[in-house]
């Protein structure tokens, strides 16, 4: 998390709780969200290994059956956040998510053209 979103919520008396690996807070989560390393956005010399952000099949069984996991793919080549094994799970929403995305880009885009 980056400082500045951390300074804003100190200010406004937002509490928070800082995780250094999801295997601690997983089976407490309603919904997952992952999403992968963009090392597009990332400045020269910046690097993620993205290592402490896979879910696993070890993790998802810690997933209560009723949370969500959510992603907006795509997926890292190298880094498999979400192992395709893992795809037919129900909690798994992350083709919906690309759909519904989907039809939000093209409704702003009717918008905006006309």
């Amino acid at each position: 998390m980056r400082n500045d979103i951390l300074a804003y919520y100190k200010k406004h008396g937002i509490e928070y709780k800082k995780y250094s690996d999801i295997a601690d807070i997983i089976d407490k989560a309603d919904v997952i969200y992952l999403t992968r390393a963009q090392k597009e956005r990332m400045k020269e010399g910046e690097t993620a290994d993205g290592s402490g952000v896979v879910l696993t099949g070890e993790l998802l069984d810690k997933v209560n059956k009723k949370s969500i996991v959510m992603h907006p793919l795509p997926r890292s080549s190298d880094i498999n956040e979400i192992p395709e094994e893992l795809t037919d799970d129900p909690r798994m929403l992350i083709f919906k998510e690309a759909e519904n995305g989907l039809f939000t880009r093209m409704a702003l885009l009717k918008m905006v053209i006309g």
